[in-house]
């Protein structure tokens, strides 16, 4: 069911992580509250656009699924066929999704030569200012965590204290 809305903003984020990550080779970020906001692509380029599941399978010790499906829509220049290859690494105690990768192949034998040259640059185009929003993003939490570590003159000393030294030097027992 959710092939069909996967790249839509009515997307449901509840099978993900709060803190999922999701990559797709363009579209790079943390965090399931980004998916109906970043993940809006195909929504927004693409028409007459029909997905099929041609395969799901598990891997390793179960907490792996691969779901391969097609995708073929119209854009501006032309048809379209890519061909998604979706791996899900899950928490087996939540089953909420932790990583999501996702690889796409325009398939030439569906595409229209000028279709798929601009559905590779749209969507390079779509990603970019999304990617400076999730850098931005990491640098102000990074940010954060730094001025959360600065520690004040009267921090150091209560500190100090709370470790049995005085404001001279370690006392040893």
């Amino acid at each position: 069911k959710d092939i069909n809305a996967a790249r839509g903003t009515n997307r449901s984020a509840a099978p993900y992580s709060p803190d999922v990550t999701y990559d797709d080779g363009a579209l790079r970020f943390a965090g399931s509250e980004k998916y109906k906001r970043y993940c809006s692509y195909i929504e927004n380029n693409l028409r007459q656009v029909t997905t099929r599941v041609t395969e799901i399978s598990m891997e390793g010790s179960l907490d792996v699924a691969t779901v391969k499906w097609e995708l073929n829509a119209v854009n501006d220049i032309g048809r379209v066929g890519v061909d998604v290859t979706a791996t899900y690494k899950m928490n087996l105690i939540t089953g909420r999704v932790l990583e999501h990768r996702e690889q796409w192949v325009v398939n030439p034998a569906r595409t229209d030569a000028q279709a798929g040259a601009l559905l590779e640059s749209t969507r390079k185009a779509h990603a970019l200012p999304l990617n400076a929003m999730e850098v931005a993003d990491e640098l102000l939490a990074l940010a954060t965590d730094v001025r959360q570590l600065t520690l004040s003159p009267v921090r150091v000393k209560a500190g100090l204290s709370q470790l049995g030294t005085s404001s001279g030097g370690a006392q040893l027992a």
